[in-house]
């Protein structure tokens, strides 16, 4: 009450020494008191806002989200799958295909041409299956082959890659990645040396010491099926799964001719294809030393899988 009669005293004295003012102090009569309300107003609501964003818990104090932010224990493991299939696409394995599942990226699909040593022209699928804590786990990844594999180091029931012998300690993911995992498969086919005692396959171990022959016979057959099994559609609906045609002269002759016979242009030369002769040799237009065909024209060094039989019977 006594602040509007300041007011109203204040405004008197104004209009009776300045006329010319008494519009704005009219105005400035009615706009003091709306101001001075909705300033209450707005004091109110501001109040009950913060009371509402209070914590139940008045001890409870807010805290400021802790960096760098935390992903989720799967996000981490799809971060980690996809940073291995990066290392490994930009570091290829010679005659190992390898692409993770569209339903699963934790399931690897994967096709190695072996190229030299007794099942040299044999063509295998395989899946890789990664743990479901990968990469903290000290697990190592599994390898089973599709098809039974007599090999020292493949155990023949389950047709699983025994990795006991690389990775003595377990799986360790500061030092170790699928890559290696993949380079071991590569050069499992290269030596088949193994103790029966500590082998997975004692009895493939075991023939290969004593008798050589018997163990090559039984080679030649694992290619020979192989070779019929590679062509057949994978079980589900995997969109990313590796599928194999045969050979198909309208098709695959073009391809063919300009894999031994590479273009001048690198960019015309880089097409992406590759092919293996019947006689395991590969074939690739991503390197040119390898696409020169220097196999003699009698045909002497390129043997069916039925001669390479004969000759072993002859030879026992």
């Amino acid at each position: 009450m006594y602040e509007r009669i300041e007011t109203q005293t204040l405004l008197t004295r104004i209009l009776q020494r300045s006329p010319f003012v008494t519009f704005t102090a009219i105005l400035w009569s009615f706009a003091a008191p709306l101001c001075r309300r909705l300033q209450r107003s707005c004091r109110r609501r501001l109040g009950a806002v913060l009371e509402m964003s209070e914590p139940a818990n008045p001890q409870q104090e807010s805290r400021a989200p802790s960096f760098p932010v935390k992903f989720s224990d799967h996000q981490r493991k799809e971060h980690a799958i996809s940073c291995e299939f990066a290392f490994v696409s930009r570091k290829p394995i010679d005659g190992v295909l390898v692409i993770p599942s569209s339903e699963d990226s934790s399931v690897w699909n994967g096709i190695i041409f072996i190229r030299c040593g007794m099942l040299a022209g044999a063509m295998f699928r395989f899946t890789l299956t990664l743990q479901p804590d990968f990469p903290s786990t000290s697990a190592i990844p599994e390898v089973i082959f599709d098809l039974q594999i007599f090999h020292p180091h493949v155990f023949h029931e389950s047709r699983r890659v025994d990795f006991s012998r690389h990775f003595p300690d377990g799986w360790r993911c500061e030092q170790h990645h699928i890559y290696h995992i993949l380079n071991y498969i590569q050069r499992l086919f290269f030596s088949f040396d193994a103790e029966p005692t500590t082998a997975a396959n004692p009895e493939a171990a075991m023939l290969y010491n004593t008798s050589r022959k018997q163990f090559q016979k039984i080679a030649i057959e694992t290619i020979r099926k192989s070779r019929e099994l590679i062509y057949d559609l994978p079980s589900g609906l995997d969109h990313n799964a590796i599928m194999m045609t045969p050979w198909d002269q309208s098709v695959h002759e073009t391809y063919r001719q300009a894999l031994l016979n590479p273009s001048s242009s690198k960019k015309d030369r880089k097409k992406g294809v590759s092919w293996m002769s019947s006689n395991g040799r590969f074939m690739c237009d991503m390197y040119p030393s390898s696409t020169t065909d220097n196999t003699p024209t009698d045909g002497s060094s390129e043997l069916s899988l039925e001669e390479k039989v004969e000759r072993l019977d002859v030879a026992q």
